[in-house]
């Protein structure tokens, strides 16, 4: 997938002018790099960065894997992203939007979005004020690999594994003076199987106890491929222009069959349903970058329009003892976005900076949905209640500036957004008509303070939100399967999060680096799903919580024992509190948990590598029940054949044992569902690089298979 295109977020402050702008690859097009010389963790004001070039799970595998390397962050079977428990999430890829990473398609796009070409991965849980204060937990932000000065390459990639998992790509890439070129071609498919189970227990108004129990087996075989091109030219030594075009298209195809049985015969069937799922994106992008007198002076000006069209066709055949019926429903999603940024970077002293922008992201999106029904594929009646049309429209500007403050050991970072939001929804079919609109000041603050030998004390403050998304507001029931359905609330208001942390670090020479952070978080009005029981069926829908509040602290610690063997562990725990008065549950409910994950790798040879890795998540809270899942571990290997040829070993999941279960209680019962992920999974990777080396790159430097091809970055 061509990455920075496909990026769900605001633009960050303009980067140094040897950054250049068009997007990367989406294939790997860079080798596995393990080097003792690197820095794995890399700590700023605001930020925090993890390098995953050298995690072989990740780099042969996808998005979700690349994104559970990394402390703190969560990723469900599902391709749900949570940061510390919340899963308000903001994703970006080298700082700029896409609608596959919102919305609908965002989970599909993360369970099957190839990650070797992303090389950091950067964690924001508070954003200073020159970004977007959207995402109650925070940013992630993926750096993508980038290109060599002076050097032309190209790269060829396949790979190949269990279950179905084929990829094949190729990137090219070619920087000479003042131009970059570089362009991309990926192609996948692959094959996925699992499991859900569904144990239910209701008390029906007759006093019958039912228990009931749905088994559902899965298929899902996404296939998918990308293109991009992009350009960066330099017109004079103080202006450089960058500009980039990308395409996407998937066709996801999902089969499944279930049995449902019920203690009351009369309720029992069993069902077969197919769905394909057909996405196509775009995204076109230009900036202009101008260097003004002075050091780290300068004016950037960036505009971009992204697009996407997301078509699904469903049909099922349902065989209860009262007959058969089919169905057939068909859902149709657009979504267009305009963007512009103007950033302004200056220098007031030698120890005071500034930093001023404007940012406009404008959003139209619109939703159709038909639906019909019948004893015959020949003979469907539309249904009213599966047929809707809803529209939404999203207009946010805003203006920021923020100031860098360095005195001696002690630095300071304080900043304020202000931002003007209008919202509105349409429901077509309900004639139901509501705006939003609303001014919002969101203030942020971050020091810093060298404590001598590597030490060093981090704060900071920042005031998030977390605005609903256009489903969320959709107040149309949408019909799942006869089990559940699910309904927006016109009525949703912003979740406001106040976010405050404190850690400690140290850095002791080019390897060593330790961290306790201790973190608080309260949030008004956090939105969440609440399921309600309606004679059988579960209706989920979306409520504000009164507040929740997070507090809790986490460790990381990256190093090597001995020169061989390198090592990146972390291990957080969080107390959560839920307060669900406003739902109209007259309660609180609290609960801790826990989180473990590390990397052991281990360099036997300048050609062999070997690494494990695996992580554990614990119970988490959920305002009905619990989350609970079980740990994975994986296992890699790498051998560099020559300084052209690099090969690579994977299996994932290798104790088979990817398992999460949901427990929740309603009014009238309580369920238990337990889904089983894909499995244990074996992938074969092979690369060959074309083209010329950087000549800086030192002979004898370990596992940099790839001379240098990728986009600027």
């Amino acid at each position: 997938m061509s990455l920075a295109p496909l990026a769900a977020q605001e633009v960050q402050p303009a980067p140094p002018p040897a950054k250049a702008q068009p997007a990367p690859p989406a294939e790997p097009s860079q080798e596995v790099v393990v080097s003792a010389k690197r820095s794995d963790v890399r700590s700023s004001a605001d930020r925090t960065s993890f390098d995953i070039t050298g995690n072989l799970t990740a780099q042969s595998g996808t998005l979700a894997d690349a994104l559970r390397a990394v402390p703190g962050v969560e990723v469900d079977l599902q391709g749900g992203v949570s940061l510390r428990g919340d899963s308000g999430v903001r994703i970006l890829i080298d700082g700029r939007p896409s609608a596959l990473m919102e919305g609908e398609g965002r989970a599909n796009t993360i369970l099957s979005m190839p990650a070797s070409q992303i090389e950091r991965v950067e964690v924001i849980t508070n954003p200073s004020a020159s970004m977007s204060p959207e995402g109650s937990a925070g940013v992630i932000n993926l750096i993508t690999k980038g290109v060599r000065k002076d050097t032309t390459s190209a790269t060829v990639r396949v790979t190949t594994g269990g279950k179905g998992r084929q990829r094949v790509s190729l990137n090219g890439a070619m920087s000479r003076g003042k131009l970059t070129l570089t362009g991309d071609l990926a192609y996948g498919r692959f094959r996925s199987e699992s499991k859900v189970i569904d144990e239910r227990e209701r008390t029906r108004s007759d006093g019958f106890v039912e228990e009931t129990r749905q088994t559902l087996v899965q298929t899902n075989r996404p296939e998918f491929a990308f293109g991009r091109v992009g350009a960066e030219y330099d017109i004079t030594p103080k202006d450089r222009l960058s500009a980039s075009a990308a395409y996407q298209d998937g066709d996801f195809r999902n089969f499944r069959t279930g049995d449902y049985v019920s203690n009351d015969p009369s309720q029992s069937f069993s069902r077969e349903d197919a769905a394909r799922v057909r996405v196509h994106g775009h995204d076109l992008q230009a900036s202009w970058r101008r260097e003004l007198p002075g050091k780290e002076h300068n004016f950037r000006i960036e505009v971009g329009q992204n697009g996407t069209r997301f078509e699904r066709h469903f049909e099922a055949t349902t065989v209860p003892e009262a007959g058969t019926t089919f169905e057939q429903i068909d859902n149709a999603f657009t979504q267009r976005e305009q963007r512009v940024t103007v950033d302004y970077n200056r220098p007031l002293t030698d120890d005071v900076k500034i930093n001023a922008g404007f940012e406009g992201r404008y959003r139209n999106d619109s939703f159709a949905n038909e639906g019909s029904r019948g004893p015959t594929p020949g003979g469907l009646i539309p249904v009213p209640s599966l047929t809707n049309a809803f529209e939404f429209r999203q207009d946010v500007s805003a203006a920021y500036l923020t100031a860098d403050i360095q005195s001696g050991e002690f630095s300071a970072k304080p900043g304020l957004r202000l931002e003007q939001a209008e919202i509105g929804i349409n429901q077509v079919t309900d004639a139901i008509a509501v705006t939003n609109d609303y001014f919002r000041a969101y203030p942020t603050l971050h020091l810093g303070y060298e404590l001598g030998k590597g030490h060093s004390l981090r704060a900071s403050f920042s005031r998030r939100i977390q605005r609903p998304g256009p489903q969320d507001l959709n107040p149309y029931v949408v019909y799942i399967d006869q089990l559940n359905s699910r309904r927006g609330n016109p009525n949703l208001l912003p979740e406001t999060t106040d976010s405050l942390e404190l850690a400690w670090q140290l850095r002791k020479g080019s390897g060593l680096y330790l961290s306790v952070t201790g973190f608080w978080r309260d949030s008004q009005g956090g939105i969440t799903d609440l399921v309600e029981d309606l004679g059988g069926t579960y209706l989920t829908t979306r409520a504000n919580l009164t507040g929740a509040r997070r507090r809790g602290v986490e460790a990381i610690a990256s190093g090597k024992l001995g020169k061989e063997v390198t090592y990146n562990l972390s291990a957080s725990v969080t107390d959560i509190l839920l307060d669900l008065r406003a739902t109209g549950f007259p309660q609180t409910r609290s609960g801790t948990t826990a989180s473990v994950r590390g990397t052991v790798t281990w360099q036997a040879s300048k050609k062999d590598l070997f690494q494990l890795n695996g992580f554990y998540n614990g119970k988490q809270l959920l305002p009905q029940g619990y989350r609970t899942s079980n740990p994975i571990l994986n296992l890699g290997y790498n051998r560099k054949l020559t300084d052209r040829f690099g090969v690579s070993l994977s299996v994932q999941d290798l104790l088979d044992s990817g398992k999460q279960r949901f427990d929740v209680t309603t009014a009238a019962g309580r369920s238990r569902v337990v889904a089983e992920g894909p499995g244990r999974i074996a992938l074969l990777s092979l690369s060959y690089n074309f083209g010329g080396k950087n000549p800086k790159k030192k002979p004898d430097q370990p596992f940099d298979f790839d001379p240098g091809t990728s986009g600027p970055g």
